[in-house]
């Protein structure tokens, strides 16, 4: 994941849009039941949830989503 795949969560968790807030409900949901999380970040890769769900080049590094 790099910066701009960062910045680009994070502003998506400011700026609602519906088709991102659609993918990240999707993708929040695999990730609420993840072996992997811890807390609010994932345990895998140590990202927040909350943007990385939000950043659509960014990709699960246990491909699930």
């Amino acid at each position: 994941m790099s910066v701009l795949d960062v910045f680009a969560g994070w502003k998506n968790v400011a700026w609602k849009s519906p088709a991102i807030e659609k993918m990240a409900l999707e993708r929040g949901a695999v990730c609420a039941e993840c072996e992997f999380r811890k807390g609010d970040r994932c345990g895998a890769c140590g990202c927040f949830i909350i943007a990385k769900v939000r950043a659509p080049r960014v990709r699960c590094p246990k491909s699930k989503w």
